[in-house]
């Protein structure tokens, strides 16, 4: 069965819908913070609100995600998950990594049942995808062991039973067709489109976002939609 051609999209459409944007933390936010000694969903930043309401997200999905980002800024103390230059606050957590991996949202297909995130690092996008779709089940792969292993120990934290991990090189997987497979720079497109290969079916559609600014899009007819920047 052929699979079903994607929506016309060209840059505009990307720029009115996707979201595109960069919070800078104050000085006084970042030398204020310390990690929390008991760990619960602190207010969110007002920007994430705004942004997380034209998501269309129910209210209730902003405690588990306004707690991911600060276990991820806990976390982030012991295992590297993101960068820590400038050292991470939960607001910096939310609004540059948590926000940019829901905006897949508005390109995520109807109800997927099965989304792998490749090179998933920190759990981006993966971790929040999986708050937000419960309906949805998550293989989230690296070849970083000890980071995976602080996923699953975030995931029993925010009680998300729909996310599995995978300590591996994804292309030695064995043959299993998702849905969607997500990824976020994590290699260049033509060796990571190998590397994904046996993991996807007719109807599959692979989202893979580089960073920056959005330029050119491009759809190739095997259902990929690849967004390119600096």
């Amino acid at each position: 069965m052929p699979s079903a051609p994607l929506p016309s999209v060209n840059a505009e459409y990307l720029k009115k819908n996707l979201l595109q944007f960069s919070v800078a933390q104050t000085q006084e936010e970042k030398s204020s913070y310390h990690p929390p000694s008991s760990l619960s969903a602190s207010p969110p930043h007002p920007w994430s609100t705004y942004l997380i309401n034209n998501l269309n997200l129910p209210p209730t999905s902003l405690p588990p995600l306004t707690l991911l980002s600060s276990l991820i800024v806990s976390w982030n103390l012991k295992v590297n998950l993101i960068s820590r230059n400038p050292p991470p606050t939960p607001s910096h957590v939310l609004t540059r990594h948590i926000l940019p991996s829901l905006s897949l949202l508005k390109l995520m297909p109807p109800k997927p049942k099965k989304i792998a995130d490749v090179g998933t690092g920190g759990g981006f996008p993966g971790l929040p995808l999986s708050l937000v779709m419960p309906e949805t089940r998550f293989t989230l792969i690296d070849s970083t062991k000890k980071k995976l292993k602080v996923i699953d120990d975030i995931s029993e934290e925010l009680k998300s039973e729909n996310v599995r991990t995978y300590h591996g090189r994804v292309e030695e997987m064995d043959p299993e067709i998702f849905d969607v497979i997500v990824g976020r720079s994590v290699a260049d497109l033509p060796r990571f489109c190998m590397w994904v290969e046996h993991l996807m079916g007719g109807e599959s559609i692979l989202l893979y976002i580089k960073g920056g600014e959005i330029g050119v899009v491009v759809v190739v007819d095997v259902g990929l939609l690849v967004f390119f920047g600096d």
